[in-house]
């Protein structure tokens, strides 16, 4: 009985597996709207959508199935030698349908769009995801058959670093 009990343990935990999430590209790093004192990078998820979910006073993206299209574009500043809690993260969440032609949208459009700016960090009062309702967005299809993204935008009572997002990418 013990060898049973210890075999089907076993192959419970030989059977888990982590969820995959449908990225069509490996995060592509941004050089052309970075500050130097970190690191971008820019994701497209296909068939996805989010939710901003609150907890404990905590805001954090829940991603779920969709036949949606998100654009995540990351900035991760570098730690600061010798402090604790140096670390800070800013986050651009853009979810659109999946089957656009050409978008261009203004900030009376914004509504109609899903984008959320989040800031990750020992800031107290100012941390999370905060919708963006002021700004200019364009993606517009090149000659070459890829996309350009343009995204210029605008926090009031929450400071920010990155202002602007310019960023080539394919589908």
């Amino acid at each position: 009985m013990k060898l049973f009990s210890c075999t089907f343990i076993l192959v419970l935990f030989l059977s888990c597996n982590s969820s995959k999430q449908n990225i069509k590209h490996l995060p592509l790093e941004v050089s052309s709207t970075c500050p130097e004192n970190g690191s971008c990078t820019f994701e497209i998820l296909k068939n996805k959508s989010f939710l901003i979910k609150n907890s404990f006073g905590d805001s954090y993206p829940e991603f779920v199935d969709s036949n949606k299209l998100i654009f995540k574009f990351q900035y991760l500043r570098d730690s600061i030698p010798n402090t604790q809690d140096s670390s800070y993260k800013e986050i651009i969440l853009i979810e659109l349908n999946s089957d656009y032609d050409e978008l261009d949208f203004s900030s009376i459009d914004f509504e109609s769009a899903t984008i959320y700016f989040g800031r990750i960090c020992f800031c107290r009062g100012q941390n999370g995801y905060f919708k963006v309702t002021n700004g200019k967005l364009s993606i517009k299809e090149l000659e070459d058959k890829s996309f350009n993204l343009k995204f210029d935008y605008m926090l009031q009572d929450i400071p920010y670093v990155v202002k602007s997002i310019n960023q080539s990418f394919e589908l």
